[in-house]
This record gives structure tokens, C-alpha cells and sequence, in this order.
């Protein structure tokens, strides 16, 4: 019996000092199979990504912690791309993958970033091959499923609310 859905989980905004975790997250095999650009991003691309992204006030980026240790399982990011228009992206270490954790991640993130944002909608893009993230963000409450080529790869936009 799993209660992995009975444990609490919470999160607060990445800082500098989380350039490794999210290097090793962004690195994992799955996670670049599932990617836009699937090959490995070298650590000296990364930091310089991820330091102006945490640093830029047009990005948020929010890390995933268990209530009980603040042990990081994931993240998600918002990266504002119009001015009422933010793309979401979520990762999930290995281990923690296939335990119904991507959805309420994504619910709480986006109730968070709407808290902030009101006006804004939330995008969300999926490949067609990535099921069961479709599956999460749908559960999540995004909807207008939408199929559109992206980098020659057949994939669903998704909006939310």
C-alpha cells in the first residue's frame, strides 16, 4: 500500500544555491528525453541559464520539498514569454516519479503564481508521446487541448485556467 499522497509536501522560490540540484534534475535521462532539446546540457551552459533566470523578475522558479525533512523532489518554473502569458515547465527526481505528485505540484503552483499574476494564463507544452504528463497537467485543472508542431515534434499546448 502506497501513502504517498498523505504525506505533505511544500515548496519556496530556488535561489542561487540550487544551480546543482536543478543541474542534476535537468540532466536526468528522462527529463531530456522529454525535452525540447534532448542533449545534455553542459554544466557551464546551465549555470549561466539558470543564474539569469533565477535572477530575472520575469521568471519565477519554485523548488518541491517534503514537509516533514525539506528533502527537494522537484521543481517547476514559469518563464513569462507575453505580458499576461507565462510557459510552465515541472521536473520530478526519478524516484519520486508515478506517484500522483506532478499534479498537486502543479495546482499548487499555479495557484501560487496566479496570487502574483492574476491577469495572467498559464501555457503548458507536452509532447503527444508524453502521456502521463498530459495526464498531470490535466488533472491540475489545464485544459483547451490544443495539437501543434514544435521543433518538428508533435505536441499538445495547454492552457490554464
Amino acid at each position: 500500500m502506497c501513502f504517498m499522497n498523505l504525506l505533505m509536501i511544500n515548496f519556496r522560490k530556488a535561489t542561487v544555491e540550487d544551480v546543482e540540484l536543478f543541474f542534476d534534475w535537468v540532466n536526468e535521462e528522462e527529463v531530456r528525453k522529454n525535452s525540447y532539446y534532448t542533449d545534455t546540457i553542459s554544466y557551464d551552459d546551465h549555470v549561466r541559464w539558470y543564474m539569469s533566470t533565477v535572477a530575472s523578475a520575469q521568471n519565477l522558479m519554485l523548488v518541491f520539498l517534503w514537509e516533514t525533512n525539506q528533502k527537494p523532489f522537484g521543481q517547476i518554473r514559469f518563464e513569462k514569454n507575453k505580458p499576461n502569458e507565462s510557459v510552465i515547465g515541472i521536473s520530478i527526481a526519478y524516484q519520486y516519479r508515478g506517484k500522483g505528485l506532478a499534479s498537486r505540484m502543479l495546482a499548487m503552483a499555479c495557484t501560487y503564481y496566479l496570487s502574483l499574476h492574476p491577469n495572467s494564463k498559464i501555457i503548458a507544452y507536452i509532447k503527444c508521446e508524453n502521456q502521463a504528463s498530459l495526464q498531470s497537467f490535466q488533472r491540475a485543472g489545464f485544459h483547451s487541448k490544443e495539437e501543434l508542431l514544435i521543433n518538428g515534434v508533435q505536441s499538445y499546448r495547454l492552457l490554464f485556467p
